[in-house]
Parts: C-alpha cells; structure tokens; sequence
C-alpha cells in the first residue's frame, strides 16, 4: 500500500531485530499529525508501544499544545538536518534558507534511512527500502562547506548531502559507512570563527577516556580541508 502526500508508513525495529517491520501510519489533518498502529503491529507478541503512544486501534492525537507526537518529532532531522532537505528541495543554499511550506511529512518522506532510534519513515506498507546513498568522507565535507555558504552543489553531492538528514544537532555532520563500520561525522564550521571546535571535542574525548570515563571511539582526521571527527 503507498501513501498519500500528507502520510507517511512508521517503521520499526524491535529489540534484537536486524529487520524493520511496518508499524503504523502517520498522517496530517489541518496543522495536527495523527498516529494509527497497524493491526499487524498491535497483533504481534513482541510489538512494544512507541513512546508516550499506547498500543491501541484507535487513532492517537499528540499531547495537547503540540502537533506531532514527540516519539515521532525526535526521529526527524534537526537543524542541520532541515537545511540540508530544504537546499535538496528548493535548491537554494545557506543557512539562512527558507523553509517555504515544508511540513513533518516532507522530512520525514526526504530524510536519510540511516538515523537515530528504531524507526523509520516509508512511503509503502508492504516494502522496506532503506535511503542510505554512498559517500565518501570527502564527499561529505564537500557537501556540508557547500551547505553552510551557500554554493551551488557540485555534480554528485547530492547523495552525500542526504547523509546529513538523519543525526541531530545545528552543527554539520552526517553519517558515514565505510570498512571500519558505521560512524557520525562532525566537521568544523564556519560559525567556528577559527575555534578548532571539533578538535577540542576530540581532546575532551581522549582526556575523559584517560580519567576512565566509557566513551565512545573516536578519531579525528581531516577531509577536504577542513575537520572531520568521526565517533
């Protein structure tokens, strides 16, 4: 089953899964977004509610004074994210873009597969297929410094922009997959005003590893002449 413009197919992966299955569908009504498992979803012994959204087979409004269900909202792109689709979008570079008419839909429908949590958003019930274009690191840079002043994509940025749609934050960054595994990239940016943010990062990083604080790996390296942390 495919989707309506204003509706997009929830997709979730249950603790211990490697695969998503459909697990309801979100739609909008004037400005508010509503929720609806699946039969299948509620049906199945190991389904979990999505948070602050019981497992019901009745529509769910969101909490009063919001629009879209917070479980929902966090799994869309943040600033950074926003930029990235609006320039895929329109075409117009900068973060100082306009969003135009840009709803929760649209970033949901044109954001990367390769995000935080466990769920996903899909324009069919039936059929996963995951939005996860390659890129290389240098690609990547390349892609964010054009973002941040406002430059025309080179031929075949396009891909490694979308790799920024999926991770938090205001700051440049996307996700990247290569031999070693699966990591988030952070780069410096221009609002930086020659503050080597990300390598401070990356010494808090080393410094709190040798006080014996559990981080996470990390290496700091450089891609198209600029920083690049990747975690």
């Amino acid at each position: 089953m495919r989707s309506d413009p204003a509706t997009q197919f929830v997709w979730a992966w249950l603790p211990g899964a490697t695969a998503p299955i459909v697990c309801g569908r979100v739609w909008q009504e004037g400005t508010t977004h509503r929720f609806l498992y699946g039969r299948s979803y509620r049906e199945n012994p190991q389904a979990i509610a999505l948070y602050g959204m019981p497992l019901s087979g009745q529509p769910l409004d969101p909490p009063a004074g919001m629009t879209l269900h917070g479980a929902l909202r966090d799994a869309l792109p943040d600033a950074w994210g926003q930029h990235v689709i609006v320039a895929r979008l329109t075409g117009t570079s900068g973060l100082d873009a306009d969003a135009g008419d840009l709803t929760p839909i649209t970033y949901m429908r044109q954001s990367s597969s390769d995000r935080f949590g466990a769920i996903d958003f899909q324009d069919t019930s039936d059929v996963y297929t995951s939005r996860n274009p390659p890129a290389t690191l240098d690609d990547l840079a390349d892609a964010a410094r054009a973002l941040e002043e406002g430059r025309p994509l080179a031929s075949g940025l396009d891909a490694a922009l979308m790799r920024g749609t999926s991770v938090g934050g205001a700051r440049p960054k996307a996700t990247l997959a290569d031999d070693t595994g699966g990591w988030i990239v952070k780069f410096s940016s221009a609002s930086d005003r020659g503050s080597p943010v990300v390598r401070h990062e990356a010494l808090a990083l080393e410094l709190a590893h040798h006080a014996g604080v559990d981080t996470v790996e990390a290496t700091l390296t450089t891609a198209a002449g600029r920083d690049a942390l990747l975690v």
